[in-house]
């Protein structure tokens, strides 16, 4: 067995073909520990492919416990209560069950191994099976540009900077997470992929298959934002990178489960070396109003799926999602996410559209990151067929695609590097608002700003007047800053690998903070990300 599919089987998918309308219900059951596991964190090609352990090499990422697969003895246990294993998570150290019997988690919850078990899907709350729950528009191309139609989505973000360079995304791989990629296989604009072997996998986790080319067109207008390659008429924003198609979405209903799926499909992208993902998906609202996220969850530390989206990052990789579409106005997870590149969309003209959902965060950060084109986006749909569409669903795989071009352009940049770098080529870096973010990104600046040739930080700290000290620290930390005297300031550290270890708020009284009690914290480099109410700044600092 080739370690491509020694891994596939050992990420998350166990059961075979297991769909939600089979069951009634469904629960995650967290696990309290990982103990007598089969596997051990100093042999990780029993867990990792080969890119995924060479990217933490890369990087200085160690492989750690979380890495580990959850415990099979653990599910096998849960599975005899008549439950039916659909996906797992080793980062959460949890697994999905679907089952007939709405007492599961009083049978379950008192075992011994045993954290905590939440119902995620109940069909009982859905009265039809409701196809298609469009959360976009699509209608009729009209005219062709010069660049072939995809013009204007690369020019607003400057993203022909990296491609008359010759950074295309090639040598890098893209994982696109959505709800369905129909016409993908056969559709012309992508045959350059095909054709070179450049389609690396595909999985279902919705029906744990490997078929991804069915439901709705989503994922395929997603997928030709990035990857069409066809000049004179439709050109990606990475079009030569290479690509992973998961599918996480159900369609025709909306629940947590859905969540799991997409944790799911992350722990899959990271254990194949997966460099950069797209999710065009959102969570707030769910058919049960019980099992629906609030304002107040969008922390970025409460919501499963962006604690995940975080873990990710501290893998490695880098991780875009859309902003959301208003369906309640703010963003939903993992938008919120702390290290997610969340994109808002503007229209050609660079205001924002009525749809993109607001910012900021529940605890005061800036909401979304960036923006860029999402309204009259040119997609290809399920028959080939060039369509325009509107949604911050758009918006997103033009920022994925020309991240990483940029990456291509400065590969031994961190992620962290990589994503600050663009939050500070935003129109809006100076003077963010929960409309813009940091603004329209700007990939000519962030090329700029990643090769020394662009300061941006020697600028804003003349206005700002932030200074983190001292440098090095043993353990407290100050930080002055001379803005508006009541102003909340939210400070984060992070390691050199983007994995955040503190966050904080602080009332800004006398125009300074004190951070105390640091001495757990490692010798070495870290990151501070201090970000008030119009700017954020971050410090490379040194712990002795």
């Amino acid at each position: 067995m080739d370690m491509k599919t020694k891994f596939i089987i050992l990420l998350s998918v166990i059961a075979t073909h297991v769909y939600p309308y089979n069951y009634e219900y469904a629960f995650v059951v967290e696990f309290t520990d990982k103990n007598n596991s089969e596997y051990s964190v100093t042999k990780p090609n029993q867990f990792l492919s080969d890119r995924a352990i060479s990217r933490r090499l890369k990087y200085n990422i160690a492989v750690v416990e979380q890495d580990l697969p959850v415990n099979k003895n653990y599910t096998d246990s849960i599975s005899k209560y008549n439950a039916e294993i659909h996906v797992s998570s080793k980062w959460l150290n949890s697994s999905v069950f679907y089952t007939h019997n709405p007492d599961f988690a009083t049978l379950v919850s008192n075992i011994s191994f045993v954290k905590k078990v939440t119902k995620v899907f109940d069909s009982n709350y859905i009265l039809n099976l409701k196809l298609a729950r469009s959360k976009y528009h699509i209608s009729n191309a009209e005219t062709a540009l010069n660049y072939g139609l995809s013009m204007e989505q690369i020019l607003l973000s400057k993203g022909e900077a990296l491609h008359t360079a010759g950074f295309t995304g090639g040598g890098y791989h893209i994982a696109i997470i959505d709800a369905g990629f129909p016409g993908a296989d056969t559709i012309q604009y992508f045959e350059h992929i095909f054709n070179s072997c450049r389609l690396l996998g595909t999985y279902n986790f919705v029906q744990n298959t490997a078929n991804v080319y069915a439901d709705i067109q989503h994922g395929t207008n997603v997928f030709s934002i990035i990857g069409a390659g066809n000049d004179g008429i439709l050109y990606g924003t990475s079009p030569n990178a290479s690509f992973y198609l998961l599918t996480t979405e159900d369609d025709k209903s909306e629940f947590p489960i859905e969540e799991e799926n997409w944790i799911a499909a992350l722990e899959y992208a990271d254990s194949a070396g997966v460099d950069v993902i797209n999710t065009s998906l959102g969570y707030d609202q769910m058919d049960d109003p019980s099992m629906s996220h609030s304002y107040t969850t969008m922390n970025g530390i409460t919501n499963r799926s962006s604690v995940a989206a975080d873990i990710a990052f501290s893998k490695g990789m880098i991780l875009v999602t859309s902003a959301g579409n208003s369906d309640w106005d703010r963003i939903g997870t993992p938008a919120d996410a702390v290290n997610t590149l969340s994109v808002g969309a503007v229209k050609n003209d660079g205001t924002v559209t009525n749809f993109s959902s607001r910012g900021p965060s529940y605890d005061g950060r800036i909401k979304p990151d960036v923006c860029a084109l999402g309204y009259d986006v040119y997609v290809v749909n399920s028959i080939g067929e060039i369509t325009k569409g509107d949604g911050t669903s758009f918006a997103a795989p033009v920022i994925t695609g020309l991240v990483t071009c940029l990456w291509q352009y400065m590969p031994n940049k961190t992620n962290l590097e990589i994503t600050e770098a663009v939050r500070k080529s935003g129109s809006h870096y100076q003077n963010p608002d929960e409309s813009f973010g940091y603004g329209i990104a700007n990939f000519q600046k962030a090329m700029g700003i990643l090769d020394g040739s662009i300061d941006v930080d020697e600028t804003t700290a003349s206005v700002n007047k932030i200074e983190v000290y001292p440098n090095p620290f043993y353990n407290s930390l100050n930080i002055k800053c001379s803005s508006t005297e009541h102003e909340y300031i939210n400070v984060e550290i992070l390691t050199s690998n983007g994995e955040l270890l503190f966050m904080n708020k602080y009332q800004n009284k006398n125009g300074r903070v004190k951070i105390l009690g640091l001495d757990y914290l490692n010798t070495g480099i870290y990151f501070v990300k201090v970000i008030t109410n119009n700017n954020i700044d971050t410090y490379k600092i040194l712990k002795l």
